[in-house]
């Protein structure tokens, strides 16, 4: 097993929106437990999909704002999340790709910290 001696912030990436508020559920839940899993690892996630759940509602919103606030957040993480396509996902990959970002694309693939550390 891989590990690494500092925490890091993790981006959480993956599919939202959907027709269906089945799926958009669903969607929520995975990102969800991929952030859990990645905090039991000694991490610190970042997970826009519980940060905005329902905001979707609000008329005075635009798809632009939520990936304008989401590649916001890219710049301020340390690696990169990417649990499944979706157009926003993709645009996200390719905002972390272009920072050099460190990309995993599952929760498999991130290294564990060593020990119990501060993030830094």
């Amino acid at each position: 097993m891989r590990t690494v001696e500092q925490a890091k912030y993790i981006y959480i990436s993956g599919p939202y929106s959907s027709d269906r508020p089945e799926e958009v559920f669903l969607n929520v839940r995975r990102a969800e437990e991929a952030a859990k899993a990645v905090l039991l690892k000694g991490h610190v996630p970042f997970c826009p999909h519980t940060m905005t759940c329902g905001w979707e509602t609000d008329h005075r919103l635009r798809y632009e704002d939520f990936l304008r606030m989401d590649l916001a957040w890219i710049a301020r993480c340390d690696w990169f999340l990417y649990l499944r396509p979706s157009p926003g996902a993709d645009q996200e990959l390719a905002k972390a790709r272009a920072r050099g970002m460190a990309v995993f694309d599952s929760v498999d693939e991130v290294p564990e910290v060593a020990v119990s550390t501060t993030v830094g």
